[in-house]
């Protein structure tokens, strides 16, 4: 199943063929460079794995066999979860994490257009948050459904949706500080005592003034 959902977001994956233009610096970071998030980061942390999955893959070729759009993957990145000992009623999820170790410059960056493979016959839900900024703030984006199977997500980084502390984590915020982008997280919330993976491809990154 493919879905596809316009939502605004204030994560940024910057993959390896991401399309950037001349005025939003290109950071090469493919699938190799995310890591799972540390346990005390964003509350519980149901993670089990973050890593790159290779093409060959059994997982790969189930899911590349049930894509049926235009933008094929061709490259994939795994996020392992297990919820199954959560307290009834806690909202505990898993974090893939990636550190640009230097601030770049992404104020110019407009929409974020990434597919996610749900490989259970569960609907899940996913955010992103980012850190920007010095001093240093963390600002996430609302939670949305991945249904089982392939979902195409078109983040809208410009609008007035978001949520950190400063809002007392209420999604009214614009996205403040993206020249200084350090960090990014995407983030799993399974909201039921279930083991799974999600799947996700190399993003797509826009500009203001480009094509959609």
């Amino acid at each position: 199943m493919k879905n596809r959902i316009l939502l605004s977001a204030f994560g940024l994956l910057v993959l390896a063929s991401c399309s950037q233009g001349p005025s939003v610096p290109f950071n090469p970071l493919g699938v190799t460079q995310w890591r799972a998030g540390e346990p005390e980061w964003f509350g519980q942390n149901v993670t089990v794995k973050v890593a790159p999955l290779f093409l060959s893959d059994s997982l790969a070729d189930k899911a590349l066999k049930a894509y049926t759009g235009s933008n094929k993957p061709t490259s994939l990145l795994k996020v392992d979860y297990d919820n199954t000992k959560t307290p009834d009623g806690e909202y505990h999820k898993a974090y893939a994490m990636n550190d640009f170790k230097a601030a770049k410059d992404y104020s110019k960056a407009e929409t974020l257009t990434f597919q996610l493979y749900n490989d259970t016959t569960d609907t899940v839900k996913a955010a992103l948050a980012l850190m920007t900024g010095e001093p240093k703030e963390w600002q996430e984006s609302t939670a949305f459904e991945v249904k089982p199977g392939w979902n195409t997500i078109i983040f809208d980084l410009k609008a007035s949706t978001f949520k950190a502390e400063r809002s007392g984590w209420a999604s009214n915020l614009t996205l403040r500080n993206m020249n200084q982008l350090r960090e990014v997280g995407l983030l799993i919330y399974p909201n039921q005592k279930i083991t799974g993976t999600i799947l996700s491809d190399a993003p797509v990154l826009k500009n203001a003034g480009e094509e959609k």
